[in-house]
């Protein structure tokens, strides 16, 4: 057996991988070896792009025009090598950070055999924004709403479902309460302190996907 694995129309010439084997049997097949060349690392809920070549063993020839599955850890992604034997497609890490092994695997047809190849690759904890809303005065004893939002700072997006707590000065405070779908917070503070100026904090402790935050900006406290 033997498959046409490079062609070159001007030239008029083309690269044929021959098969080992006894003929007719089940082992004669054309093997072929597949290297993980993407990314090795990467943040919690960002793209990655998982990439590889595949090629004749024991030679530079690609194995063009054949189903390849990508993997980081649980994930996969399905695509097709293209003339050069390289095969490449992107996920959006959903996993918790750790180390995962990042793989592609070509399965093989009646000509090819099938092999896979290999990288560890390192998820790390995304980073996380938060912003304290507009509310920066209050009257000593009456309540006022402190408000931020948490978002993720490559793009913006929101961040939901995260633990916001608001510190106001020496010891007010509110929360914590979670974001919403806008990765919007908020809560209601009733200074007790004496009339001063003073500072309010809205911090995000991080958990296992993200990194701490926190935002402060000056407070006023009047003379009720």
């Amino acid at each position: 057996r033997f498959v046409v694995v490079r062609m070159n129309a001007p030239a008029h010439t083309a690269t044929v991988a021959i098969a080992n084997g006894p003929a007719g049997g089940s082992a004669c097949s054309v093997g072929t070896t597949f290297t993980y060349t993407g990314a090795t690392t990467g943040d919690f809920n960002d793209p990655v792009t998982l990439a590889g070549d595949l090629k004749v063993t024991g030679s530079s020839a690609p194995v063009p025009n054949v189903p390849v599955t990508l993997a980081l850890g649980s994930q996969s992604c399905n695509t097709t090598t293209d003339a050069a034997g390289h095969a490449s497609c992107t996920v959006t890490i959903a996993q918790h950070p750790g180390v995962v092994a990042a793989s592609g695997t070509y399965a093989g047809d009646t000509v090819l055999a099938g092999s896979s190849g290999s990288s560890a690759f390192t998820i790390t904890k995304e980073e996380a924004a938060i912003t304290y809303g507009v509310a920066l005065t209050a009257d000593y004893h009456d309540a006022f709403t402190a408000s931020a939002t948490l978002v993720d700072p490559d793009g913006g997006a929101p961040i939901a479902g995260k633990p916001v707590t608001f510190t106001l000065g020496a010891g007010d405070s509110c929360g914590p309460v979670l974001t919403d779908g806008s990765g919007a917070a908020s809560c209601s503070i009733t200074p007790t302190q004496a009339a001063q100026v003073t500072s309010i904090t809205a911090g995000f402790a991080g958990d296992v996907d993200y990194v701490s935050a926190s935002d402060s900006k000056p407070f006023t406290i009047t003379r009720e």
